[in-house]
């Protein structure tokens, strides 16, 4: 399913998405890596209201993103503005062998082309709620082509608030592969009540800030930049979850630059690190 509003880059008429997504099941499908799967992928529409419930999906083989929106924003963000939230709930993903450059939820906001893309909004535009998401037994990875030199995760977002509950992470192999990318614009992260168990981590992370350069950044009122700065000011939360019998080669599971991190009553147990770390912040 693929929604486009070409007209949206040159006016406000964007289309606007009201989606529930229940009772969704997507299993024993194959593609070859050069044919991108897409269940359901937007561009140029509002996304305004956005449910996902009750969804399988298992031993798959296909590259590609599941769900992706580039969610065209009616105006930039101001103080008073409450971000608008979307509800996962009763996920999961499981006993897929070898899916290559799968992204399972990819959210990029943007306001007009006019906007600099080092621009961030002053409060996030979404606020994304995952609770009961299981990922188990899969062996994630990405594609070997040198032309595809970008880190492929299972959610993929910019300015999203993310706040993550109840789940579990485990016997999962990543290579070369992150479970959440807060990509480019910086994101707050909460991380609740999950358990993360026997999972190996080669060369990839738990949690990614890929954010820009933080000088240059700007804050963006209506359509003007009103001030730059080297602030990235989220925050990031690491509370109550279990870390255990997890092995990292060459990998840091928890990438942080986010302005305040709080990491509290966490429980970690049996985690092998070879030239890794558990938590790091990039200054």
């Amino acid at each position: 399913i693929f929604v486009e509003n070409s007209k949206s880059l040159f006016n406000h008429r964007a289309t606007l998405l009201n989606l529930a997504i229940n009772n969704l099941t997507i299993t024993n499908n194959s593609l070859p890596p050069e044919r991108k799967f897409a269940y359901l992928s937007t561009q140029g529409s509002h996304l305004d209201q956005l449910k996902i419930e009750n969804c399988s999906f298992s031993q798959n083989r296909f590259s590609g993103k599941i769900f992706s929106f580039a969610s065209r924003l009616f105006k930039a963000s101001m103080l008073m503005d409450i971000p608008k939230p979307i509800y996962m709930n009763a996920i999961k993903i499981y006993d897929h062998l070898s899916p290559v450059d799968l992204t399972f939820f990819s959210l990029i906001p943007y306001v007009s082309s006019q906007i600099a893309s080092s621009c961030f909004q002053l409060v996030e535009p979404y606020n994304l709620f995952v609770n009961d998401f299981n990922v188990i037994n899969n062996n994630f990875t990405r594609s070997t082509q040198s032309s595809w030199m970008f880190e492929v995760s299972l959610f993929d977002v910019q300015e999203t608030q993310i706040t993550l509950t109840n789940s579990t992470i485990s016997d999962n192999f990543f290579e070369y592969y992150n479970l959440f990318n807060l990509n480019q614009k910086p994101s707050t992260f909460v991380f609740l009540n999950n358990t993360v168990r026997a999972n190996t981590f080669i060369l990839s992370r738990l949690i990614n800030t890929g954010y820009l350069i933080p000088n240059s950044f700007c804050i963006t009122m209506g359509d003007q930049i009103s001030t730059k700065t080297p602030f990235l000011h989220r925050y990031g939360f690491i509370l109550n979850s279990t870390f255990e019998s997890l092995t990292l080669m060459s990998s840091t599971l928890v990438t942080l630059n986010n302005a305040f991190i709080s990491i509290s009553n966490n429980q970690l147990k049996e985690v092998r690190l070879e030239k890794s770390l558990l938590f790091s912040k990039i200054s």
